[in-house]
């Protein structure tokens, strides 16, 4: 079942449960005191709380968490600073836990090799889209090369020439560089965006029995996500290409985050993608990705299967 993304944004907002429905009541002017909206509870997949003076009750909180939804809080600057993820109930969560921790090395760095080749794969294609003909090539190349763990950190020299390219036929000289924190629209847009998939892959991650906090090579002390900062990295480009869309209102707006840019990255986990050659939304077809990455911690596979995201932009 598709599961939508709800954004509470533009206004204030009482949350509650009712009849397993999430019910917002919004404040209206003029003739009427507030409005009301309600949404089944199933069909949601995350929820992003963005305006600071949003009330949410505990019923409804706990609804939630019983249906497997994220919750996402964002900061003043609507960014997302918090997720809160459902305590999962698989059955083979135990088992599942020592699979991660006795994951071995040599087998860790084969999959981060999987990992990196798939994410310049797509950093590739993207660029053959945008047609960018000699970074296309280096890329190839730099794909061919990436070995066990990529320790020549083939990931960071083909980040170099992707940023380089995209910045430069995109922003109209408004921005140099990926910079996570800088405040410009443009890295502003892509922050967000890329929290949406952490936040999806965050889920899938909980809902297939595994730890997210027990990651692949993100292992930063203080990082609750490292494993969804590992499985998402050959998503990022996905969001990269939403962007591409909107960049007439982000180069005339360089200093703003228009409500709607966020209202399309949104949309970002229903976009079509191929996993083995079945077509679903990218929501969907994130279960079926931790279902390849149990395979292969389980040794029952070598290969780590990717969702493909369908360029279809016009």
């Amino acid at each position: 079942m598709i599961k939508c993304t709800l954004a509470i944004s533009d206004r204030s907002a009482y949350l509650k449960l009712e009849n397993q429905q999430l019910v917002a009541l919004l404040p209206q002017t003029g003739h009427f005191s507030e409005e009301r909206k309600q949404y089944p509870i199933e069909d949601l997949g995350v929820l992003l709380l963005e305006n600071p003076q949003i009330t949410i009750t505990q019923s409804l909180l706990q609804a939630l968490a019983e249906k497997g939804v994220v919750v996402i809080v964002c900061n003043q600057k609507h960014l997302p600073t918090s997720l809160l993820l459902p305590c999962t109930q698989h059955t083979e969560l135990v088992p599942r836990l020592h699979l991660q921790i006795n994951l071995k090395e040599t087998r860790k760095k084969r999959l981060w090799q999987q990992i990196i080749k798939q994410k310049i794969l797509q950093q590739k294609k993207q660029i053959s889209y945008w047609q960018g003909i000699i970074e296309e090539r280096r890329l190839k190349k730099l794909f061919e090369q990436v070995k066990t763990g990529d320790k020549e950190m083939h990931e960071a020299q083909a980040a170099n020439i992707y940023w380089s390219f995209f910045f430069k036929k995109f922003t109209e000289g408004k921005v140099k560089r990926r910079d996570s924190s800088s405040n410009d629209s443009w890295n502003v847009s892509l922050n967000y965006g890329y929290a949406i998939i952490r936040a999806a892959i965050a889920r899938a991650i909980v809902s297939a029995g595994f730890q997210p906090s027990l990651g692949i090579f993100h292992h930063r002390r203080g990082n609750a996500y490292c494993l969804a900062d590992d499985l998402m990295e050959p998503l990022r480009p996905l969001v990269d290409s939403y962007l591409t869309e909107r960049k007439n209102q982000l180069n005339e707006n360089p200093d703003e985050f228009h409500s709607s840019i966020k209202k399309h990255l949104l949309s970002i986990l229903t976009h079509p993608t191929l996993f083995n050659d079945s077509e679903g939304p990218l929501l969907v077809n994130l279960s079926r990705y931790l279902s390849s990455f149990y395979r292969y911690l389980s040794k029952e596979g070598d290969i780590l299967q990717f969702p493909e995201p369908i360029l279809n932009f016009d």
